[in-house]
This record gives C-alpha cells, structure tokens and sequence, in this order.
C-alpha cells in the first residue's frame, strides 16, 4: 500500500469514529497511550471535562492530559477555545505536567505556538499531534497511532486493513526519528519541568519588576 493511499485511509478511519466513549476516538487514544507508555489512563466523565478527555491515572509520576478533537480536514479549531481548554486543565487538582492536543486536521503553526506559549506560562508542556494534509507529510497523530498496532486493530480492525496502514505509514523515511521523538516527549521522567521552571521565573522577574508587584507577592499592598 502506497504512503498517501495509507494516511487518507487512516484519517477516514479515524474521523468515522464516535467522537467520546470507550469504543469513540477518545477511547482507541486512551488505549493508544497506554500501549505506548505502559502508564494508566482513563477517559472523563460526561460533561465538564477540566479541559482533558483522557488523564492519567492518580498512580503515575507525572500527570497527562489529551484533548482529543475527531474533526474533518476544513473544520473550524478555534485556538481560543482550545486555550481555555488548556487553562481548565492547569486548574485541575493534580495539575498538569503535560497536555496532548490530538485533532484529525491540521493546527497552523501561529496556533501551535500560541498554545505552547500559553502552556508555558502555567508551566505546562504542549505536545500537539494533528494530521497536516501535505503529500508526503507524515502526521504526528499517524506516528503515534502506527506505535500502537494492538490498539488500532482493537478499535479500526473492522473498518480498516490496519496491518497494511501500520507497514505502510512506518516505512516513511521520517517514520523512525519522528517515533523516537514522539516516545521521548510522552515518557522522559522530566516532562513538564521545563515549562514550569520558565513559568516560575516569569513569576519572580515579574514580582521584581516593582516595588508595588513585590509587596503584592508578598501579600502586602
């Protein structure tokens, strides 16, 4: 199977999918990253979200949360929304060390670094995986779902031959760097540490900035 015929056929797949639930597009990315990292993760309740469809369970040694968007390739992914989205996950009471933006259609790059600024300021780490609809360009989302075959059999066996995706997605010549670079961000003991040690020297340079801010910090006025 050619490499264009594999990731249209993948992104079908993907986008005829529910949108939540176990057996949805939230559902095959909890167990996606399960297999990958081998944490725990479950999906969230119905309704108010805090900003995640999936999150790692109590247990692991850093906290992940995904935003799982199953849209097709021209629907509209409003960057502030999704800034909103990020914000109520720093306000959850296990705190976020790193949040996953997985949608099937493309994020520009100026909303790519919105997001990550914005995560950076709460001391949050963005990792966005999205499906970029170039010839030849192999989508992060794609990298990530060839890493779990077992998952994908579970979830697009019956709609999609997934052995012959999986072959063909894998055999791209960026397939090997960009799996090892998506593994070191999901699983590197540090995750989120950068993003929280800049946050918390924005934090103080901002409380120096004058005498008025420092007595602020302070609890002063």
């Amino acid at each position: 199977m050619e490499f264009e015929v594999a990731k249209s056929q993948l992104a079908t797949a993907l986008r005829s999918l529910p949108a939540a639930g176990s057996l949805g597009f939230e559902g095959l990315l909890r167990d996606i990253l399960v297999e990958v990292t081998t944490l725990g993760f479950g999906l969230a309740k119905s309704g108010p979200q805090g900003g995640s469809d999936v999150r790692s369970l109590g247990l692991n040694l850093f906290e992940v949360a995904l935003e799982a968007k199953r849209y097709r390739a021209h629907t509209v992914l409003k960057v502030d929304a999704l800034k909103a989205k990020l914000f109520e996950t720093w306000e959850n009471e296990n705190g976020t060390d790193l949040w996953i933006l997985a949608a099937t259609r493309a994020i520009s790059a100026t909303d790519n670094e919105e997001l990550t600024l914005a995560g950076e300021k709460l001391g949050i780490t963005v990792l966005i995986l999205d499906w970029p609809p170039e010839l030849r360009q192999l989508p992060d989302l794609a990298v990530l779902c060839a890493e779990a075959e077992t998952a994908l059999n579970q979830h697009l066996g019956g709609c999609a031959d997934v052995s012959e995706i999986v072959t063909a997605i894998r055999a791209h010549p960026n397939y090997l760097a960009a799996a090892g670079r998506l593994r070191g961000r999901l699983i590197k003991p540090d995750i989120g540490y950068a993003a929280a040690t800049r946050a918390m020297k924005q934090w103080m340079l901002g409380g120096l900035a004058s005498d008025r801010n420092a007595a602020s910090r302070l609890g002063g006025k």
